[in-house]
């Protein structure tokens, strides 16, 4: 039996809106699927845990009735804000993708003194609008029903004012032993993990990190990790302990 595409919907889907796509999402189904009349597929728009079924009405123009609502339990109880200081564009999207799948919520790119090319040129509009796209495809893909949201950064005072409350942790090269100290800061429902570029932190940004702004330093092992490498291993650490990767909360 043929998989049933998921689509993501820029519109709000309610009960009895019909659905017109645009221009992408129509030539994804009609000349990449080749989807016709009858078809069925889910949608969804990215701002609530549930998802439609939908059926293809007509395809002059592409337009698809709503038939069934479903409420989708697929998001993690842990609130995972992840800070990654601008690294290559390649980095950046393989990141952001992977994230999505691990269920993070929100990925802040902040410019840092040793981000690539400084930063801002690997940031231009077509570049943000390529990483959102990235971040709806990889949540079609995995099943999410919330994509994650994407947030830019250029100086560390524009950084402390889309800090949420709760669990801070930096990742440094000789923090704390991860697993004991998580054990010892219990529970949490909301965490923001810091990660810096290749070239690492300027000590005078982790000096604000961890003073100014509460960030606890920890490490990840005796190995010295990519970016991508260790942000994607962080948010997976976290997952397993206060995370839906946890047994009690996949039972």
């Amino acid at each position: 039996m043929p998989t049933i595409p998921r689509v993501h919907i820029s519109t709000a889907l309610a009960d009895g809106v019909t659905v017109l796509p645009d221009e992408a999402v129509e030539r994804y189904l009609l000349k990449t699927l080749r989807l016709s009349v009858g078809a069925v597929v889910y949608l969804f728009d990215g701002t609530i845990s549930a998802e439609w079924k939908a059926v293809i009405e007509t395809v002059q123009p592409l337009r698809l009735r709503l038939v069934e609502f479903t409420e989708k339990n697929v998001e993690s109880a842990l609130h995972i804000s992840v800070a990654l200081c601008i690294c290559k564009a390649e980095a950046m999207e393989y990141s952001l993708q992977k994230l999505t799948e691990l269920g993070a919520n929100r990925l802040i790119l902040l410019n840092c003194t040793h981000s690539t090319s400084h930063g801002q040129s690997n940031l231009n509009e077509n570049r943000l609008r390529r990483l959102h796209r990235i971040a709806v495809e990889a949540s079609e893909q995995c099943g999410r029903v919330i994509v994650p949201e994407l947030n830019v950064a250029t100086s560390w005072q524009q950084f402390s004012r889309l800090l949420h409350p709760g669990l801070r942790i930096v990742l440094k090269e000789r923090g704390a032993d991860v697993q004991p100290l998580c054990k010892d800061l219990g529970p949490t429902s909301f965490i923001t993990v810091l990660v810096g570029p290749e070239g690492g932190f300027a000590s005078q940004e982790l000096d604000t990190a961890i003073h100014t702004y509460q960030f606890i330093p920890v490490h990840l092992g005796p190995r010295i990790l990519r970016c991508e490498t260790a942000v994607l291993s962080a948010v997976s650490l976290c997952q397993a302990i206060w995370g839906d990767f946890s047994g009690d909360r996949m039972a």
